[in-house]
């Protein structure tokens, strides 16, 4: 899109008039009442330059021929100190901020080109160092170049100083009321915090030199010491020890829930999830927000469901915040009403009685589509083509049937998305719902698991792309998961009932391959993160493709195989392709593609449907250029690919086990498909790309008139 020369600014894809555009705040500004309005994300609405007003969210809107003229703008800071800025027009923060202490003469700070700056003079009237103000927490420290000190006082009385050896040797202490309750001491190999909450836990964090957390020791106020380290493939694991050094919880720090902790300074300090060795029951965490900023900061314990492999915690207003590591967040209000929304963009709703206008439950799609399920138990539908729309849908017998009888369980959105995904078919559903129903049959399961089946196979049938692998390197059978939950739901179901069902009988599986499954193991808790069906799923499909050797799931959600109990690491595609074929009967062959045209060419030779395609996790587009991976089996990893979108450029919409939101931009689902080849190649040296399509099993082959050919 080119905009007018002289006239426009573009704005993301929108041409804005120029006289309307206030780099400041980055949005429109509206020419009537001369203030910003909601265009872009980052707009900050504000009426007036009043006290009430954040900092820097209010400014006087000049327009762009009048760039000699400088704006003020007076205010009062978050110290209640009186505040000057001034900004030369068109620029993006004031060159100059005054600050008036109480009784105080005022500080004029200037902008160095990285922070703001006045002169520190002794009593003589010497130049000593400098004072600084420091946004966005407007504190005032002072720095004295002699005595290599830094110093300030927090509005709380806590009294910070910075003895400073050289930029990378330095020690900073937090005190109040004559006690230290948080120290740093960095060197030019790394640093270690030390914080002591208000609980009484005292926590030591070993840094490296790239500031990540390698090692945390932590004190708790009963006697026992919870020691995590980093582990070869990243993960920061450990145990909780008793007051006689016995270790009585293995524990993981995890980050992958959305739950946002404001004030956390560090990206993998979120929650740490234990698994008690006795019992193997769970329990969860939230680390504390950062103790410089909040002395009352300590450890919150969450409630950890294992099996629905969510994360919960209940308001002061009596609502509960529910997450998974899918990137799902709900809010369950006292009542029972239910708002839910994914990193995606899906919103979800659900009324436990109907709302005033009859609807039960809504379901809006990040692509508009939906549904909406009424209280006379009836189906609204929408979307693009016509099979996808309808009107007061009645509910297929089995279907009804299987609502009422389970309805202190179902989750009516995920039953609503289903029946949307199915397009009302009467025979998918009724045999869906008839194979679900047999998970009452099932033996060796307690009620709660049962109830939790329920919900997961539901919930994996209504959004297949939130099927993952945890913190497990299992993507080699996520995939195969998530593809049988897209196109075979009933089959699906039917693997995971019979796995639990088979009572240590030998199971034939549907490619004639026989095996006897460890039903304690396959739904033992792990700190992996998945839920009850993908923990069932995944080991089972390891245990069908390694026996007659074995296959045990361990506590770290790793595995081990075979009569030397290796550790697991994955399973190349020609072993996906026979794992496919036993839990299936469909036979795909290993695909050499050579160009990015090939994956178009891959789908058409598929019918439509998803193909299975391996790709680098170590590597851009699914890490970041400057970061690697962390994940247990990254580097070699696979995907789906549902389909490729056309457009300049062309995107390839992907399903990927380790969840909607892991990619390097936050959007796991859609990327550039010559960046996705790119990747496939995994480096310069190898000119093609793998992938599964139908084909005689074990062969190797390319796409010749549009099928698979083997070589």
């Amino acid at each position: 899109m080119e905009c007018k020369d002289g006239l426009e600014v573009k704005v993301g894809e929108t041409c804005v008039p120029a006289l309307l555009f206030d780099p400041q705040l980055m949005c429109r500004v509206e020419e009537s009442d001369k203030r910003p309005s909601p265009f872009l994300p980052s707009c900050q609405i504000v009426d007036t330059c009043s006290p009430a007003a954040a900092a820097n969210q209010c400014t006087q809107i000049v327009p762009e021929r009048n760039n000699s003229e400088c704006t003020l703008k007076e205010s009062t800071d978050t110290w209640g100190r009186k505040r000057v800025d001034e900004t030369n027009c068109g620029q993006p923060q004031p060159y100059k901020i005054t600050i008036t202490p109480p009784g105080s003469k005022p500080i004029e700070f200037n902008f160095n080109g990285e922070e703001y700056r006045a002169p520190y003079k002794n009593e003589k009237g010497e130049n000593i160092g400098y004072i600084a103000y420091s946004l966005p927490k407007e504190y005032i420290y002072y720095h004295d170049d002699k005595a290599k000190t830094s110093f300030l006082d927090m509005k709380d009385g806590t009294h910070v100083v910075k003895k400073i050896r050289s930029d990378s040797d330095y020690v900073t202490t937090f005190t109040h009321d004559g006690e230290t309750f948080f120290t740093q001491k960095a060197t030019a190999k790394g640093r270690t915090d030390t914080a002591t909450y208000a609980d009484g836990s005292v926590r030591v964090a070993q840094y490296n030199s790239d500031e990540r957390l390698m090692k945390q020791t932590i004190t708790h106020k009963d006697g026992t010491v919870t020691s995590l380290s980093r582990a070869k493939d990243g993960s920061l694991e450990g145990t909780r020890k008793d007051k006689h050094n016995r270790v009585i919880e293995d524990v993981v720090m995890v980050s992958d829930y959305p739950m946002h902790k404001p004030g956390s300074d560090d990206p993998d300090a979120e929650y740490l999830v234990f698994r008690n060795r006795r019992d193997g029951e769970m329990r969860a965490v939230a680390m504390p927000t950062d103790i410089k900023y909040d002395r009352n900061a300590q450890f919150q314990p969450l409630s950890y469901d294992a099996n629905l492999g969510t994360l919960s915690l209940v308001n002061k207003d009596g609502s509960t915040v529910i997450e998974s590591s899918q990137g799902r967040t709900e809010v369950r209000a006292k009542n029972g009403f239910v708002v839910g929304s994914t990193v995606s963009g899906e919103l979800s709703f659900s009324w436990p009685d109907g709302d005033a206008s009859g609807k039960k439950a809504v379901v809006v799609r990040p692509d508009l589509c939906g549904a909406q399920l009424n209280q006379d138990e009836t189906v609204d539908r929408w979307c693009r083509e016509i099979e996808d729309k309808a009107i007061n849908e009645k509910l297929e017998p089995t279907e009804k049937s299987f609502l009422k009888a389970h309805a202190d369980i179902v989750d009516t959105r995920d039953f609503l998305e289903i029946h949307r995904r199915f397009r009302g078919d009467e025979t998918k559903l009724r045999n869906f719902y008839s194979k679900l129903s047999e998970i009452d049959t099932v033996t060796g399961l307690s009620q709660s698991e049962k109830n939790a089946l329920y919900k997961n196979l539901m919930h994996h049938v209504a959004h297949p792309d939130e099927v993952v692998q945890g913190r497990s390197p299992t993507c080699n059978v996520a995939v195969l998961q998530i593809e049988m939950a897209k196109e075979r739901p009933t089959e699906y179901v039917d693997f995971i009932v019979d796995a639990l069902n088979a009572d240590g009988k030998p199971y034939k599986s549907v490619g004639g391959k026989t095996v006897r499954f460890d039903e304690v193991n396959l739904k033992m808790t792990d700190l992996s993160g998945r839920d009850l069906a993908s923990r069932v799923f995944q080991t089972a499909a390891l245990q069908l493709n390694f026996y007659p050797n074995s296959f045990k799931n361990t506590v770290d959600g790793t595995g081990k195989y075979g009569r030397s109990q290796k550790d697991f690491d994955g399973l190349n595609t020609a072993n996906i392709a026979e794992l496919r074929y036993q839990l299936t009967g469909e036979e795909t062959g290993e695909c050499w593609i050579s160009s990015a045209d090939d994956l178009e060419k891959a789908l058409q030779a598929n019918g439509g449907k998803p193909v299975v395609i391996r790709v680098n996790g170590d590597q851009p587009p699914f890490t970041k250029e400057e970061e690697k991976s962390d994940r247990k089996g990254s580097g070699s990893h696979v995907v789906i690919l549902n389909s490729v979108e056309s457009g300049t450029p062309r995107k390839a919409r992907i399903s990927n086990p380790w969840g909607p939101s892991a990619s390097s931009d936050g959007n796991g689902l859609t990327m550039s498909i010559d960046e996705l080849f790119k990747n496939m190649q995994f480096d310069t040296e190898s000119d093609f790309g793998i992938l599964l399509l139908p084909g005689k099993r074990g062969t190797t082959g390319t796409i010749v008139n549009g099928k698979y050919e083997p070589l």
